[in-house]
């Protein structure tokens, strides 16, 4: 799916959900919902939102590519939230 990049505050509802769960988003990207209790998260500089690791390891190597982890994570929640056929 294209995708056109708007300023981080106009970015899809489907990434301001994905912030505001306590769901990995290394594991969302993966397509599986693994819990994370936020004692290891990221704040976004840009926009503030909250990222939340079930790991050290999954926080690591988010950092690598934090906005691109971001996008593959945000088009990972979309096919996990997409309703069913």
């Amino acid at each position: 799916m294209a995708m056109i990049l708007a300023p981080r505050r106009f970015a899809s509802p489907s990434l301001r959900l994905l912030a505001h769960t306590s769901f990995d988003p290394i594991g969302v990207a993966a397509g599986k919902r693994i819990k994370a209790d936020c004692s290891l998260n990221w704040i976004d500089p840009d926009d503030g939102r909250r990222y939340c690791f079930s790991s050290g390891t999954s926080l690591e190597f988010f950092l690598d590519e934090p906005h691109a982890r971001i996008e593959r994570a945000r088009q990972g929640w979309q096919k996990l939230t997409a309703p069913q056929r």
